[in-house]
């Protein structure tokens, strides 16, 4: 997917605000960031989406798809 410049601030704009909303929810204590650098987030961060392996697609305009991944790499945890 190509980006013209436009597409890129808009993203960056979008990132911006969601960095604020991630502090805000700090600062009341529903999330925190240092959460995210634990063993176990990296984890289910890997673990996520392995299941793309087995549901990998295209559709008729080439592009790609992973539907239902995650359901699909559920078992796959459990198998290691």
């Amino acid at each position: 997917m190509e980006r013209n410049a436009s597409g890129l601030d808009d993203a960056a704009e979008d990132l911006a605000e969601i960095r604020t909303l991630l502090h805000e929810a700090e600062g009341q204590g529903i999330f925190s960031f240092a959460a995210l650098r634990s063993p176990r987030v990296k984890l289910a961060g890997l673990l996520h989406d392995i299941g793309k392996t087995v549901t990998y697609a295209t559709d008729q305009e080439g592009h790609i798809h992973f539907y239902h991944h995650p359901q699909a790499g559920v078992r796959w945890p459990r198998r290691l």
